[in-house]
């Protein structure tokens, strides 16, 4: 999210996901090997990214706050900034302002070789490393997600450990400090969103599935675990704000005299509308969908395409965007991108289920960049997706939309939506 928003910042335009340039040539290669060596290779890649946990050290933290402040050294001076829950409707929304995006949690994964259904396996690896992930970080919270059903594949090679800032790095308060114009507007995305959880050890919390289509308590009962006081609810790993970083920001604003706007809300999908309709609000026949991480601000900023944010490719996201659809359809145009997690989960929407939602609230409507009969392994889709919008954008001279003005976000989100508040 940091790097799609920082490009479009930019003027570059679209850019594909953070991998090495290698694996645009693997992606492409991959629709020619069978599903089942697609969905290895993609495992693989997984634990490629993994570090070892005796390699961690307390520098990581400031390195990775560092890094995503570097990321805007354009924006020398700016009225608003977000920092919070990740989301990709406030990337196209920040997008839209002109506005950098911080993000509270960082995904870090730490190599591993373990059975995805032997929980209790894999919680007791999670303990034998939380000594040293407390020492590695300690201003933040460590969620340690394990999905066997959307994540299979991946989380027998890593574990998925989200770091959740609890107090705000120095990087993230020199930019503020040096950027942030006088009487300025900091936007915490705070997502409500829990789930129960164990704590393995200090600021060390386990969470056993994530977003989709299988209730949490389903999950830990088909694994033998019930939502006792073992388990209790605290920020969702992926999507979830740790409130714990307020006072620092209100804090930081005050010395500032600036202004602190949270926008509360529940589920993380449930700002695409409200987003969304913002950005209706001078084009409206053509709508255009993201999935996940593959987003696309600039490409929205350029082609004037209202955006909406689908959090995963299961059929609860489905259900909500098919909602969305039948309340401000019929669209001229529904483009759409279809996330490729590499493994056929339980809920998970087929690409002809995700077509036929679109196809009835448009005259047209496109998954763009996919083969549909390859979901959810077709990996080139992750390369495909962004030359189609590339060249989309190479082909309009001027963007089609302005940028949004503070007073009308404000307006729109937190007066005429009630999606947050001023603090």
């Amino acid at each position: 999210m940091v790097r799609v928003l920082a490009a479009a910042l930019d003027g570059q335009g679209t850019v594909g996901l953070a991998m090495p340039k290698r694996f645009d040539v693997i992606a492409r290669a991959s629709q020619y090997i069978s599903p089942g060596l697609r969905s290895r290779l993609f495992s693989l890649g997984a634990a490629n990214e993994a570090v070892r946990v005796e390699n961690l050290s307390r520098d990581d933290g400031p390195l990775a706050a560092r890094w995503v402040t570097s990321q805007y050294e354009s924006r020398k001076r700016t009225n608003s900034i977000f920092i919070g829950a990740a989301n990709g409707a406030v990337t196209d929304l920040a997008a839209g302002l002109g506005a950098p995006y911080f993000p509270q949690t960082l995904l870090s994964l730490v190599r591993r070789q373990v059975d995805p259904d032997d929980i209790d396996a894999v919680i007791t690896h999670g303990r034998q490393m939380s000594d040293k992930l407390a020492a590695c970080f300690p201003d933040i919270a460590i969620h340690q997600m394990h999905d066997p059903l959307n994540d299979r594949g991946n989380a027998a090679q890593a574990a998925y450990l989200r770091l959740k800032w609890r107090r705000l790095p120095e990087a993230y308060r020199e930019f503020i400090r040096s950027r942030l114009t006088p009487g300025g507007t900091i936007f915490i995305t705070g997502c409500d969103y829990h789930w129960p959880t164990r704590q393995l050890g200090k600021n060390h919390f386990f969470q056993l599935g994530g977003y989709g289509a299988v209730a949490p308590e389903d999950l830990l009962e088909r694994f033998g675990y019930s939502a006792s006081e073992d388990w209790q609810p605290r920020p969702e790993a992926e999507w979830g704000y740790d409130a714990a970083l307020t006072a620092d920001i209100q804090e930081l604003a005050n010395s500032l005299g600036a202004r602190v706007v949270r926008l509360t809300y529940e589920a993380p999908q449930d700002l695409s509308g409200p987003i969304s309709r913002l950005f209706m609000r001078d084009r409206k026949q053509r709508l255009f969908v993201t999935n996940f991480n593959m987003l696309a601000p600039a490409f929205i900023h350029r082609s004037g395409a209202a955006p909406y944010w689908a959090v995963f490719n299961d059929q609860k996201t489905l259900a909500k965007l098919d909602g969305f659809l039948s309340a401000h359809g019929p669209f001229e145009r529904v483009d759409s991108l279809l996330f490729q997690n590499g493994v056929q989960a339980e809920g998970q929407a087929t690409a002809s289920d995700w077509l036929d939602a679109l196809s009835a609230h448009a005259c047209s409507a496109r998954l763009l960049g996919l083969l549909p009969d390859q979901h959810p392994r077709d990996f080139a889709a992750f390369d495909r997706y962004r030359r189609v919008l590339r060249k989309t954008e190479g082909d309009l001279e001027e963007p089609m939309r302005r940028g949004l003005e503070l007073n009308e976000v404000l307006d729109h989100l937190v007066f005429r939506e009630g999606f947050g508040s001023i603090l």
